[in-house]
């Protein structure tokens, strides 16, 4: 508890980043904390409620969906209390105008530097290379070679939501719902493990336990997974399928599967797992489809386990995979 809370006044609060917090996401915890504070100091009652709906009344939660300078932010709540005035509540404005204008740079400074701050993180995974992080609640995904995965770390035991480039495994705590967001399309949970994969014109989702919800993007269908179901999209094409979770192997384990996909997309797996420099595909061979898999542990091994039932020669001169039809 803050040793001043006795002595403040209307613009002490909006200047508080956990009663602003409070007024956009009064949670159960939030609630109590503040109740507290005003058992303790019963003579802040009247300042507070002043402040929060002063708050409320600039309609915080529509401002913070904007961006843009201090005199932008400050244009919008201008047009805001003209709208206020147009929807006939000039009793309210009267009685907070006086405090509203008086506090002016203290309610722009406020939302350009608590509602519109963010505090962006990104995780990359070069060739070759995966790793696993630990989310602030806890949460851990692992991260495929040659992806990428962003969140926000300010807001995010508000909004568990990240954005994955590529591939990654995940694991997800149990709680408020999680959310991967891809350029395909996104993911929603309560509390699972599963694997999202999305590059290019390609996403799959594949839920080992608990349950998943996946939306894509061209799709207004919610595809509902459970245990030992998948679900992708190919060139906006969607396709259900289920695998056995017994004897289910993943890239975590250097195991990498394929079930009638482009061989292109099993090349490019090759290039980040081995961090081959280049590729060189004649168009022939784009045409290609693969089932079957590979192993990381011996490129040799890989490249033969892939084109040679397709009957594909595969060359590798310096640092640059060739892959052409046998004459």
């Amino acid at each position: 508890m803050k040793s001043n809370y006795a002595t403040y006044q209307f613009n002490d609060f909006l200047m508080d980043q956990d009663f602003l917090d409070f007024v956009k996401d009064p949670s159960p915890e939030r609630r109590r904390y503040w109740e507290g504070i005003l058992e303790s100091h019963p003579g802040l009652r009247e300042e507070f409620d002043l402040a929060r709906q002063s708050v409320e009344v600039l309609r915080y939660q529509r401002l913070r969906s904007g961006s843009g300078s201090k005199g932008e932010i400050w244009n919008r709540i201008e047009h805001e209390i003209d709208a206020a005035k147009a929807e006939n509540k000039p009793g309210v404005l009267r009685r907070f105008w006086p405090y509203m204008a008086a506090a002016a740079s203290v309610l722009v400074l406020a939302v350009y530097m608590i509602f519109l701050r963010t505090d962006m993180v990104l995780e990359q995974t070069p060739m070759a290379q995966s790793r696993m992080i630990r989310l602030p609640d806890s949460s851990y995904i692992t991260i495929n070679a040659g992806s990428e995965l962003s969140y926000d770390r300010l807001h995010f035991a508000a909004k568990r939501t990240v954005h994955l480039k590529g591939e990654a495994y995940f694991q997800v705590r149990r709680g408020s719902e999680f959310v991967v967001e891809t350029d395909l399309g996104k993911v929603r949970v309560l509390g699972t493990t599963f694997n999202v994969y999305s590059r290019g014109a390609i996403m799959n989702v594949s839920c080992l336990t608990g349950k998943v919800g996946v939306v894509f993007a061209q799709a207004a269908r919610e595809y509902i997974l459970t245990s030992g179901m998948t679900v992708s999209t190919e060139n906006q094409q969607v396709r259900s399928t289920t695998f056995d979770i017994e004897s289910y192997k993943s890239w975590r384990e250097g195991f990498f599967y394929y079930d009638n996909a482009p061989l292109v997309q099993v090349v490019e797996e090759l290039q980040r797992q081995y961090n081959i420099k280049d590729l060189d595909l004649s168009n022939n061979a784009l045409k290609y489809r693969y089932t079957g898999f590979f192993r990381k542990d011996n490129l040799a091994d890989a490249l033969q386990s892939v084109f040679l039932p397709l009957k594909l020669r595969a060359d590798l001169q310096n640092g640059v995979l060739s892959i052409k039809e046998q004459q």
